[in-house]
């Protein structure tokens, strides 16, 4: 289906290892042949799967970020297919790291500034583009205040900001 509602913005960099400096990148929602869609029954969106081939036992890091949401850093040695869990707003999200250890990880909803805080800054971001309508069939300067991606930046999207406050 059309996923550029839902993944406005959203990239995928893989980096360092034996990539000799060369940054990997690909954007979640376009046409992109080195990426597989995984979708439900519904037709919605269950996962990607990077079909790129990393050299195994090497460590790479795996950057995900998105419009309205903190930026996931990982460092993945590649000893075996990683799955990184990202696209949710909460706090024990396990995913699998260096050595085949779990981590938790915070990809949170409303860190709109970009510093790893969510807070007073994020809300005042969001409140002042209130009602404001966000074009989910295209790129959008709106997307990153549109948190849950449904077209409107309303109290749901305000309500996302404050869930996720103080951390």
């Amino acid at each position: 289906g059309n996923n550029v509602a839902d993944y406005q913005d959203m990239t995928v960099a893989i980096s360092g290892g034996d990539l000799a400096g060369k940054v990997l990148t690909y954007e979640l929602g376009n046409d992109n042949s080195d990426v597989t869609v995984a979708t439900n029954a519904n037709g919605d969106v269950t996962s990607y799967q990077i079909k790129k081939e990393l050299t195994q036992n090497t460590l790479y890091t795996v950057n995900v970020s998105g419009a309205g949401y903190r930026t996931a850093r990982y460092t993945v040695t590649m000893n075996a297919d990683k799955t990184l869990s990202v696209w949710n707003n909460v706090m024990s999200n396990e995913v699998t790291v260096v050595d085949d250890t779990k981590a938790t990880t915070n990809f949170l909803a409303g860190d709109i500034v970009k510093d790893n805080n969510i807070n007073i800054y994020d809300l005042s971001a969001v409140v002042s583009y209130f009602g404001t309508v966000n074009d989910v069939t295209a790129e959008s300067d709106y997307a990153k205040y549109d948190l849950n991606r449904d077209g409107k930046i309303d109290s749901k999207d305000v309500a996302m900001v404050l869930v996720s406050w103080g951390n």
